[in-house]
């Protein structure tokens, strides 16, 4: 995180609203703080809001050296471009308007916003062939735009599930990187149907996760099917 009398200040959006909202339309003489805080608040008042997410915006390319004139008014910002709505990088316009409508100063402002979601991570190093633990894991907040593809936020998601592949310390934690059906392991197999649910032992011939279809062999009949994954070491065929 960059100190904020450099180029660019990082914060992580918690209660800023009730914080500085009441204060931002009385300001006349404008510091860089000032206007970082209020660049914020505009980009937050858009922002939706979730019990899941939580939101860090980066206020860029705010030279020190820069020093604004008081403005007799609140200053106004505005997106600039086409999009009006917040992105993950956008440039915001602060203007300054004297009581005649005369434009004392304006700015453009770069700023970055990123979605931070909850995933999985693994909390040390990760063997192949480790079955899961709560101790294993833990729940991190990440940027959503570089959590694309499958991963988990949930520990009953995963946990009895075995590992694939080495994970490095603190590592989202994605499908491909687990079998909760493992290839050679001894599952159950639920047949399920107008509300009959039929059950019995078989062996997996190949790996997957939640939601994935898998070859399977009836234990009983050596009868060998495919059947999707419902759970770690549990698939379900439709009867």
């Amino acid at each position: 995180m960059k100190n904020p009398k450099g180029f660019s200040t990082l914060l992580t959006i918690f209660g800023i609203s009730a914080l500085y909202a009441t204060s931002f339309q009385s300001i006349a003489s404008v510091s860089l703080d000032d206007l970082r805080l209020q660049v914020r608040q505009y980009i937050v008042n858009q922002l939706e809001e979730s019990p899941e997410t939580r939101w860090e915006v980066e206020v860029r390319g705010l030279d020190p050296r820069i020093r604004l004139d008081d403005c007799p008014q609140p200053v106004s910002f505005r997106m600039t471009g086409k999009r009006q709505t917040i992105g993950r990088q956008n440039t915001i316009h602060a203007s300054c308007v004297s009581e005649s409508s005369d434009t004392l100063w304006s700015l453009y402002i770069p700023t970055q916003v990123k979605r931070m979601e909850p995933a999985i991570i693994t909390k040390s190093a990760v063997q192949a062939g480790t079955i899961l633990e709560d101790d294993d894991i833990a729940i991190e907040y990440r940027d959503a735009f570089a959590l694309r593809g499958a991963h988990y936020n949930n520990f009953e998601q995963i946990v009895g599930a075995r590992v694939k592949h080495s994970i490095s310390p603190g590592q989202v934690i994605r499908s491909r990187n687990l079998c909760q059906v493992c290839k050679g392991e001894q599952i159950i197999i639920e047949a399920v149907g107008q509300g009959l649910v039929l059950k019995t032992e078989g062996t997996a011939l190949s790996d997957g996760i939640v939601g994935q279809a898998v070859r399977v062999e009836n234990k009983r009949s050596g009868r060998k099917i495919s059947a999707v994954v419902s759970a770690t070491g549990r698939v379900q065929v439709k009867i």
